[in-house]
């Protein structure tokens, strides 16, 4: 069975406080994302299983108003955001990444 897929553009008409409450998530998440860089450079660490460890609870901590899975996004954003061509990092498993090896 052959499996079409779709994207499909929508333009969204909101209330003015709809527009403030989406406008206040972007911030919220665009912190969460920064926080969570910080993080990952300063661990040295681009895996989204080890960083959702070092991260998670602290960033819901920070932004409460960041829901969950908010915060599972940004974590996810932010490791996909390293290329592999910039990707000279350490080698990064789940509970291993603390520092940089020399």
């Amino acid at each position: 069975m052959a499996c079409m897929k779709r994207t499909i553009s929508l333009k969204l008409t909101l209330s003015d406080k709809d527009f403030e409450t989406l406008l206040e998530t972007q911030k919220c998440f665009s912190r969460g994302c920064n926080a969570i860089a910080l993080q990952a450079k300063e661990k040295r660490c681009w895996n989204h299983v080890a960083l959702h460890n070092f991260c998670y609870s602290k960033i819901r901590e920070e932004i409460p108003q960041l829901g969950s899975q908010m915060v599972c996004n940004a974590l996810r954003k932010v490791c996909g955001s390293r290329t592999p061509a910039k990707s000279k990092s350490y080698p990064c498993q789940p509970g291993k990444c603390t520092e940089r090896i020399n």
